[in-house]
C-alpha cells in the first residue's frame, strides 16, 4: 500500500499483523509524484476507494496507463472514466472493496483481461493520439482570420437600451 503518513499506515500495518497476512502486504508512505509510476508497475492490483463524489480523480489516468487490474468503487467520479472492461467496480463499502480485490486476485484471467483494458483504454480514450486529434478538431473550428460570431448579443442589447433612456418628465 502506497500513501499516507506513517500513522495512517501504523493501524493497517496491525491489522494485517493481527490477520496473519501482513507478509503479503508493504506499507509506503507518500512517495514523490515521478515515483508514482514505478510504484503501480509493482503493484498487484491498483484500488481507488472513493465513496462519493462526482470530480474523476486524476490518478485514474495513471492507473489505466500503468496497465494493471483496477478496483474501483462504482462511483460517478469513478465511471465517468472507467467501465467493466478496465475495472472491477464494486460497492462503495470495505466489504465490497474486498469482495472486489480477492476477485481479481483470485481470477488470473480476470487479472489479465482488466490489465489489458486498462492499457485499450488508456490508448483509445486518453492516449496522446487522441488528444492530438481533438485538439486539432478543435484548433480547426476556432474562427481564425474571421470575424467571430458572438453567441449572444445580450452585452449589445443592454449597451443599446441604456442608450435609449428617455428623458424623465416631472409631475407639475
Amino acid at each position: 500500500m502506497v500513501g499516507g503518513t506513517d500513522a495512517q499506515a501504523a493501524p493497517l500495518a496491525e491489522q494485517a499483523r493481527a490477520l496473519g497476512v501482513a507478509a503479503r502486504f508493504t506499507f509506503v508512505p507518500a512517495v514523490p509524484p515521478g515515483s508514482v509510476f514505478l510504484y503501480h508497475q509493482m503493484a498487484d492490483v491498483l484500488v481507488t476507494t472513493r465513496s462519493r463524489g462526482t470530480n474523476t480523480p486524476l490518478k485514474l489516468y495513471q492507473y489505466l496507463r500503468a496497465g494493471k487490474p483496477i478496483v474501483a468503487t462504482a462511483i460517478r467520479s469513478h465511471t465517468q472514466v472507467l467501465d467493466d472492461s478496465c475495472a472491477e467496480l464494486v460497492e462503495p463499502t470495505p466489504a465490497g472493496i474486498a469482495a472486489g480485490i480477492r476477485k481479481v486476485l483470485d481470477d488470473p484471467d480476470r487479472r489479465r483481461a482488466l490489465a489489458q483494458g486498462a492499457r485499450r483504454v488508456s490508448r483509445e480514450r486518453y492516449g496522446e493520439a487522441v488528444y492530438l486529434e481533438r485538439l486539432q478538431d478543435l484548433l480547426a473550428r476556432l474562427p481564425v482570420g474571421r470575424r467571430p460570431v458572438r453567441a449572444t448579443p445580450l452585452w449589445d442589447l443592454l449597451g443599446r437600451l441604456s442608450m435609449r433612456r428617455r428623458p424623465v418628465t416631472r409631475a407639475p
